[in-house]
């Protein structure tokens, strides 16, 4: 189990292209805890496909990607 403040496998993403990949397990975080991605900062795209995701999130956090900043 995670329990870092951000532990998705992406903490902080701008502009990044995701894809192709299987994520899964428990996730217990405090801040930005998401099963794949924490944050996605404003600045670019950023392009997700392909994944699947299969975690269980809890405390302040979103499933697949937490905080997306526009």
């Amino acid at each position: 189990m995670l329990k870092p403040k951000a532990p998705p496998p992406f903490r902080n993403v701008r502009g990044a292209t995701i894809k192709d990949l299987i994520v899964e397990g428990d996730v217990t975080g405090t801040f930005h805890a998401a099963g794949l991605v924490g944050f996605v900062r404003a600045g670019g795209t950023t392009t997700i496909s392909g994944c699947i995701v299969r975690t269980f999130v809890n405390n302040y956090a979103g499933a697949a990607i937490s905080h997306p900043q526009v």
